[in-house]
């Protein structure tokens, strides 16, 4: 059997654009994750009626949401931050920073990533057991697009800063340049 080999000539140039260009998209992951830190992460809804609408910010930070009853009248609940989703964001704004060290930080980059995604797998099973729990059946939760929009680009920044993807062309370029031999 063969021992594949790879060419020093143009084909691994075009490689290594593409390497290049891949280094750019962590940083472009991690920055899409924190935007969607700023749109709606999970919907509240009590016997069909949206209750609450909780952005990714508003879950690390804590808020305030106002409610209306049946006769009007406002109250005011305080939403306390989630610590799962506060270092969700963490991981987001650390994966961002370590991402624009180069190489040498790579490591850290895809341990903030596989956190970031693992954070948001967490702060999903326990807001939907909270839910069981308080809500007694009457409440449900969606999630918005921007969590599961968050959650893939963890996944992604993890596989670009990790080398997967690098490897996987790598392994690709080898198999084209044999089968032109």
């Amino acid at each position: 059997m063969d021992t594949p080999t790879i060419s020093t000539t143009g084909p691994q140039t075009a490689t290594a654009v593409s390497f290049t260009k891949s280094s750019r998209a962590v940083p472009l992951s991690f920055g899409a994750v924190l935007v969607c830190f700023l749109f709606s992460f999970v919907n509240v809804t009590c016997r069909g009626e949206r209750v609450a609408s909780l952005t990714g910010l508003q879950l690390a930070k804590g808020t305030e949401i106002t409610q209306t009853d049946f006769f009007g009248s406002k109250k005011t609940q305080k939403v306390d931050a989630e610590p799962l989703a506060t270092m969700a964001l963490i991981a987001g704004i650390a994966g961002l920073l370590l991402s624009l060290g180069g190489r040498a930080t790579r490591v850290l980059t895809t341990i903030a990533g596989a956190a970031g995604a693992v954070l948001l797998l967490l702060l999903k099973a326990k807001i939907d057991g909270d839910a069981a729990k308080q809500g007694q059946g009457l409440m449900q939760i969606e999630y918005g697009p921007a969590f599961t929009i968050a959650f893939i680009l963890f996944a992604v920044a993890t596989l670009l800063s990790s080398g997967f993807v690098r490897r996987l062309l790598t392994v690709e370029h080898v198999r084209k340049t044999n089968a032109g031999s």
